[in-house]
């Protein structure tokens, strides 16, 4: 998971003007809709950066748009359901999360459904509020914030809301994590921070057609480690 940048244009803002506009209207226009989002987030699934596109891509309200399903709060009340249905900035592109699988091998937002996240990994103001980290040995996915640490999955056998430690993902983020040791064993072993960007860039930067590496959040997070400790 990396914090996703919104942008500032709003695919949206035309649909918005229209009467009675709905999620479910179909003036909604959904392939400039999806577009924006894949580019926004350089092709990963919102939730374990597993690589998605047009076909393979689904939008997931992060504040759930029906109202039998809301988890009322204070902090997440929500006053007028339609206008948050086509709110640009409460949406993600997301995998399919093993759709169809039985319930304890699915992820991301078919696991998730209708329940509601402590944190939105598009909201600027939740970014450093996710405090995500991963064990080098196991591929695991952690946050220091307890509750949220639950929502991702993984403490005592619980798939919490998306199911992030599934072993399926864990494999697929430590065959990251040895590449990025075999780039790190390359270097020498006083390589300065300079070289330790040259790898960074290749993660951080998408490439021509606007995709970022899967699980780039990963390797990103063990090559900062590492820049943090250069001269």
């Amino acid at each position: 998971m990396i914090p996703i940048h919104k942008s500032q244009r709003d695919p949206l803002s035309g649909f918005k003007q229209m009467q009675d506009a709905t999620y479910e209207d179909n003036r909604l226009p959904k392939k400039a809709l999806v577009e924006q989002l894949l580019r926004e987030q350089g092709y990963l699934c919102a939730y374990c950066m597993t690589r998605i596109d047009l076909e393979t891509m689904s939008v997931e309200h992060w504040q759930p748009r029906h109202p039998s399903a809301l988890e009322f709060e204070s902090k997440c009340e929500v006053k007028d359901l339609r206008k948050l249905s086509i709110d640009y900035k409460n949406m993600l592109a997301v995998c399919d999360g093993n759709q169809g699988h039985p319930k304890r091998f699915q992820h991301c937002d078919t696991l998730k459904g209708n329940r509601v996240l402590k944190y939105n990994p598009a909201n600027q103001a939740h970014h450093p509020k996710l405090q995500i980290r991963y064990l080098k040995s196991t591929g695991k996915i952690e946050s220091q914030d307890d509750e949220f640490n639950r929502q991702i999955g993984g403490v005592d056998g619980d798939p919490g809301i998306l199911n992030l430690n599934l072993n399926q993902i864990k494999d697929n983020r430590l065959e990251v994590i040895r590449r990025v040791n075999h780039m790190l064993d390359k270097l020498r072993e006083n390589a300065s921070r300079k070289d330790i960007q040259k790898l960074l860039d290749n993660w951080q930067k998408p490439n021509s057609g606007g995709k970022l590496q899967p699980y780039a959040g990963v390797a990103i997070f063990f090559l900062e480690l590492r820049r943090s400790h250069a001269s």
